[in-house]
């Protein structure tokens, strides 16, 4: 069955935030889960999403909603493509206006203060050699008039990163959603995609300015030494579970609207009968979410932050067997709604010679795109 979509972000026009549901955008195909749907521990041979936390710690009840990491099958599976909308399972519901009544002021308190001090533990075990690089990231609180709307909210996103892949993941009153510059493993037929994102930097009010924070960034020794990092755990990661390997000597960068990063694309071929499981579980955490060494560094994050990230800096994705493809996607740029409460995430990679006060501002300006988003 096939109706009209003009643009990917159409498919929310059937979003019915009562129930369960999932939303994924990667460029041009989208795909929307209505519930309840089951629950499965492994890629299945149907179209599935993919929700995995960032650690196997238990839930705080903020996240009561997702408290395991699944693939969870629908009832009902809609996939746009090119301004086309098929349906995968189930039937085509009906329409759903978008709740536009007004959420009100959007109110925070934000100290950088908490956090400076978070990076300043980080930095002083590196400093005694117990971790090469450690993500600390920050949890910060918005409330609002009235509650806040998952369908514009996630709209704002995918308008505003068109390049980035949008998400959300509801339940009851709750929805994480945001929108991911960093795909964690991408597989179509034999061949895995990847990226390396880490190092960051402002974007320039002019042409000029722009150029000149970007050349900054590309000669930033501790950037691209976090960087290198990031490119190093993926070749080491990936290197069992694929025959060849491709990756660019030197990164680029990658410009989105309110900043840009250093990159490098990273693409093989896998070796017979791998699974984006196996990726997936072999990749993450990578440094640019977590730290290293690995295993060593979520556990230290835990104990630093004082908080449970839930989903965020987990993974999300969709495998669609018709089309031979997966992706799985690292939960960023993100913030999960309750009612009229809102929780907005963001971090950054400290290492050795890390700025605590530079960190917050960079941490500051992952935020501003998700608050504005919601607001």
């Amino acid at each position: 069955m096939k109706q009209t979509d003009e643009i990917g972000a159409g498919l929310l026009q059937y979003l019915d935030t009562s129930a369960r549901f999932a939303f994924v955008r990667d460029g041009d195909h989208a795909y929307l889960g209505l519930g309840p749907g089951r629950f499965v521990d492994a890629v299945p041979d149907t179209a599935a999403f993919l929700a995995r936390r960032f650690d196997g710690h238990t839930p705080a009840e903020e996240w009561r909603g997702f408290a395991r990491s699944h693939w969870w099958i629908p009832d009902t599976m809609l996939r746009s493509t090119n301004g086309r909308i098929d349906v995968l399972s189930g039937v085509l519901p009906d329409a759903r206006p978008n709740d536009v009544t007004p959420i009100g002021a959007v109110s925070f308190d934000w100290s950088d203060d908490a956090y400076v001090d978070r990076v300043r533990q980080a930095l002083t075990r590196i400093h005694a050699s117990e971790f090469a690089k450690l993500v600390i990231a920050r949890r910060e609180l918005l409330s609002a008039e009235g509650a806040f709307h998952p369908h514009t909210s996630l709209e704002n996103l995918i308008r505003r990163f068109p390049t980035c892949i949008g998400f959300a993941f509801g339940k009851d009153d709750q929805c994480f959603l945001g929108a991911t510059p960093e795909v964690l493993v991408r597989v179509e037929g034999g061949t895995v995609f990847t990226d390396a994102l880490a190092g960051s930097a402002a974007r320039g009010a002019s042409e000029e300015s722009d150029a000149k924070l970007g050349d900054a960034l590309m000669n930033d020794a501790k950037e691209r030494a976090e960087h290198q990092w990031v490119v190093d755990m993926i070749r080491e990661s990936l290197q069992p579970w694929v025959q060849s390997l491709e990756i660019p000597d030197a990164p680029g960068l990658r410009r989105l609207s309110n900043v840009q990063h250093l990159h490098t694309p990273i693409s093989g071929q896998l070796a017979p009968e791998v699974s984006i499981d196996d990726l997936v579980a072999a990749l993450h955490p990578t440094p640019a979410v977590g730290g290293w060494p690995k295993a060593e560094a979520a556990a230290a994050i835990h104990q630093i932050e004082g908080f449970d990230r839930g989903l965020y800096a987990g993974v999300v994705g969709i495998s669609d067997p018709e089309r031979n493809a997966s992706v799985a996607a690292v939960a960023i740029r993100s913030a999960l709604l309750r009612g009229n409460k809102a929780w907005a995430y963001a971090g950054a990679g400290i290492v050795d010679g890390s700025d605590p006060e530079r960190e917050a501002r960079e941490t500051q300006l992952k935020l501003g795109a998700v608050v504005e988003a919601l607001s």
